[in-house]
């Protein structure tokens, strides 16, 4: 995991540029008891634009695993891990295994993507064991909807290494949601219906 101090962030990518703010987000949410969905709006846009990521999003998701394996119970701790999933689904993507930096992250200076390689694999592997250890942990949480019981399971699908699984739960976390096929709004009640 690269520490939050170290000058290489400065180097790392996100979907809109250098890294450099990413340091001072994470220790954000280190530090505080609440943050509004705004703030996770903004930054989970910031290192996961459309599925598009960056060397500062792989770098950022072992941290965001920490702080949610640090907070139980917390609703950063849950706002965090499900950042860090979707991160996860995005450098898996439809391969459903972890990628080489180098495949992933072709956008980004090849020689700098390849010096980093092993620091990022190595923390991407293990926030992804972590993550799991954290999610085994909230399994009997009470979740108050349908809504967030989605969420949850997406996020053990991401963490399973099942993009494709944690696609589909994520976009049937409402009780509505537009088919990616037809465009049709669909009710996950007549999901139900014989």
């Amino acid at each position: 995991m690269i520490e939050l101090d170290d000058p290489i962030w400065s180097e790392l990518r996100h979907p809109y540029g250098a890294g450099t703010e990413v340091p001072t987000q994470l220790k954000r949410i280190q530090d505080a008891k609440y943050l509004p969905e705004e703030f996770w709006d903004d930054f989970g846009n910031t290192l996961c634009h459309q599925w598009s990521i960056g060397s500062a999003s792989v770098a950022a998701l072992p941290h965001l695993v920490r702080i949610a394996a640090d907070n139980p119970g917390a609703f950063k701790s849950y706002e965090a891990l499900q950042l860090a999933a979707i991160i996860l689904c995005s450098v898996i993507a439809h391969e459903n295994e972890i990628p080489t930096m180098k495949s992933r992250l072709k956008t980004e200076n090849p020689a700098f993507i390849a010096q980093m390689e092993e620091t990022l694999s190595v923390g991407l592997k293990e926030a992804v064991h972590e993550g799991r250890k954290v999610l085994a942990a909230m399994i009997f949480q009470n979740r108050q909807s349908y809504t967030q019981t989605m969420a949850f399971l997406s996020m053990v699908a991401a963490f399973d290494l099942r993009a494709d699984a944690a696609a589909v739960l994520w976009a049937v976390r409402y009780e509505q949601f537009d088919c990616p096929h037809c465009e049709e709004l669909v009710s996950v009640h007549r999901l139900y219906s014989y």
